[in-house]
């Protein structure tokens, strides 16, 4: 960094990282420069912001999540991905007086929906910029390395493979003769290639069946074992929010109480002193009592669903020492600083939202790279509760491997052709750096040679013209390389309905709409993980208005995709979804806390939707100009949908 490098970090959890990304942010004040924190998620970019704020003072440093803008022109400011995307696309001026950018959780990239945010902001960021790079799991450092030095210039590379706390991985199980859970170290003493001799035996002993269920232990039994065995706090990791929610009530139903009445007496003094801005009424729609009952007795769940302040609570307990069990989706392995002395994998299968998958040999590591607390623990234990249909030696295989390739997902879409059309001047700058992605590196081995990268024209650059046709086909073009007035209102709104939400708006008086039914379309235009058995048939909403509207939504829908259909051979545009309209509706007139019960999903995943709707419609609003929009977030963004964003 001193020799004004960018500089690539890949080392395990809690190996000090963020040291390296926070001696750039230094670097970038000692010059009178700007540095710029980004995280692919909202919660890690809230939880930076109060850490620099601490450290920096606020008056220094800015937040940008989309819909959440604190202090823009500060010095540092941290933000989500996306946002630092969308500010390199239009051109936006602060970018001049920014030296360094810190992409956290690198390995992003190869998110299937997002990656592509991370190739474009390397690729679009100006060559004076340094950027910082962090994860935990790559281990094709290489050949990740050389394409960040074919598109950055100098890079260097620092890696550590060795873990501050050692990791032991311990297989939990029901003892036949006893009945308890069992904990057995998974591999022979002095080896991680052997398992366990005596391990193998005890799962080997019983045959058939009804005996491999029997090995199962249950989940209080597990914990049983924790606690006699001295590996509290933990973390316990359930892949499902209404599983982390259970155990919780699990544990409280049995009577268990894991604080003493000192622990208990300062938990409820912080669980009151983070709620105190909430009505009684909104306690009771959140429900309180119970979360603040799981709390006292030591035990709380984290996962997306939850109210921002609910997680920030039980993260700050936990590295009180004042937790000793969290239930936790995968989410908690991100980023959060929630180190513990063992994390528990209840299962290695995941639902990915499609079919349930096996954990990769990278998902493992980064949930076991919470286990460990440096200065506290000698060794971080990763805990595996046997499974009936999983081997042992596919438990093995995947505790010990090393292997973390990084593979990019970068692919074209509608904002991402409409904003290259209007950064870059020609069509052969736009599809130049489609060929520099690293997506084009990693399918063209020849494409490198004597350590340059020459692009290639590839799929992607096909993929990319199909999508400008469908843009052309509908009028968001003026020509072939210039926007229509619908392609610069399109350049502007990120959502994974993008091109069907500005259709919309083209063909629809959104002005003459009062703003609980606008709410409530848009929030058909608005993703969130809803299944199918969850979908809500707009044709039986009672309010007419609602479903007139919403009938012209599915059609501007069905017009896109048959264009699509012509052009792809495939329907790219998701259909909309009205889950959660009544919901939004209801809080556009009343802000009545009941309207979160509105739903099938919890409160907290209410709230994160009217995020995303005050979110699409403050982007719709700069786009258009359109007051309407404006009064709809302004609406919206009260009480406890308000208080979801993190305070200075």
């Amino acid at each position: 960094m001193c020799q004004s490098r960018s500089v690539l970090v890949a080392a395990p959890t809690g190996s000090g990282k963020t040291i390296v990304a926070k001696f750039a942010i230094q670097l970038a004040l000692s010059r009178g420069s700007k540095a710029v924190y980004t995280s692919p998620l909202k919660a890690l970019s809230n939880e930076k912001f109060r850490e620099l704020c601490e450290e920096l003072g606020p008056e220094h440093v800015g937040l940008l999540t989309g819909d959440v803008s604190i202090r823009p022109r500060a010095e540092v400011l941290v933000m989500t991905t996306e946002v630092l995307r969308n500010m390199l696309y239009q051109n936006d001026p602060e970018i001049d007086l920014i030296s360094h950018v810190v992409l956290d959780e690198i390995h992003y990239l190869q998110d299937p929906a997002r990656g592509s945010t991370w190739e474009e902001v390397i690729l679009m960021l100006p060559r004076h910029v340094r950027i910082v790079c962090l994860s935990a799991t790559i281990s094709n450092t290489g050949e990740f390395l050389g394409w960040l030095r074919a598109v950055r210039g100098d890079v260097q590379c620092v890696s550590r493979y060795d873990r501050p706390v050692p990791l032991e991985v311990l297989y939990c199980y029901e003892d036949s003769r006893t009945g308890k859970a069992r904990l057995r170290r998974l591999w022979a003493r002095g080896s991680k290639t052997r398992p366990n001799p005596s391990l193998t035996k005890a799962l080997s002993a019983r045959h058939g069946r009804r005996d491999r269920y029997a090995l199962v232990p249950h989940r209080l039994d597990v914990l049983d074992a924790l606690y006699e065995a001295g590996l509290m706090p933990t973390i316990y990791f359930i892949f499902s929010r209404q599983g982390c929610e259970r155990a919780v009530q699990m544990v409280a139903s049995e009577g268990i109480s894991l604080l003493g009445e000192s622990e208990r007496r300062e938990v409820e003094k912080v669980a009151l002193e983070r709620t105190a801005a909430f009505s009684d009424a909104e306690l009771s729609v959140l429900d309180f009592g119970r979360f603040l009952d799981g709390l006292l007795r030591g035990v709380a769940a984290h996962h997306g669903g939850m109210l921002h302040q609910f997680k920030e609570i039980v993260e700050m307990l936990f590295s009180r020492g004042l937790l000793r069990v969290v239930f936790a989706t995968e989410t908690l392995s991100l980023g959060i600083d929630m180190p513990a002395r063992s994390v528990v994998l209840e299962s290695f299968y995941k639902f990915d939202g499609i079919s349930h998958k096996l954990l990769t040999p990278s998902e493992f590591t980064q949930l076991s790279g919470r286990a460990g607390r440096r200065g506290k623990d000698e060794i971080g234990y990763a805990v595996v509760v046997h499974s009936p249909w999983l081997p042992l030696e596919h438990v093995a295989s995947t505790a010990r491997s090393t292997k973390f390739k990084l593979v990019s997902s970068f692919k074209p879409g509608y904002n991402m052709v409409a904003n290259m059309i209007f950064k870059y001047p020609t069509k052969a700058e736009a599809e130049k750096i489609l060929g520099s992605s690293y997506a084009a590196y990693q399918s063209r081995p020849g494409g490198r040679r004597g350590g340059h990268f020459f692009p290639s024209a590839s799929e992607l650059v096909a993929e990319f013209r199909r999508y400008r046709e469908v843009l052309a086909r509908l009028g968001y073009l003026r020509g072939e390389w210039q926007l229509a007035e619908k392609g610069e209102i399109l350049a502007g709104i990120y959502t994974d309905r993008d091109i069907a939400f500005v259709e919309w708006l083209a063909r629809s008086e959104a002005d003459h709409h009062d703003i609980p039914v606008l709410s409530a379309i848009i929030s058909g235009f608005v993703s969130d993980e809803v299944g199918p058995d969850e979908r809500v048939d707009y044709r039986y909403f009672r309010n007419r208005k609602l479903r007139e509207e919403a009938s012209k939504v599915e059609e501007v829908v069905s017009d896109v995709t048959k264009v699509e259909q012509e052009i792809f051979f495939a329907q790219k545009t998701p259909l909309p979804d009205f889950a959660y309209a009544l919901a939004a509706m209801r809080w556009a007139k009343s802000n009545d806390p009941t309207a979160l019960l509105e739903t099938s999903k919890g409160p907290g995943d209410v709230v994160r939707h009217l995020r995303r709707i005050i979110d699409l419609a403050r982007q719709a609003h700069e786009a258009t100009r359109k007051r309407e929009f404006e009064l709809l977030a302004t609406a919206l963004d009260v009480g406890i949908v308000s208080s979801a964003v993190p305070g200075e």
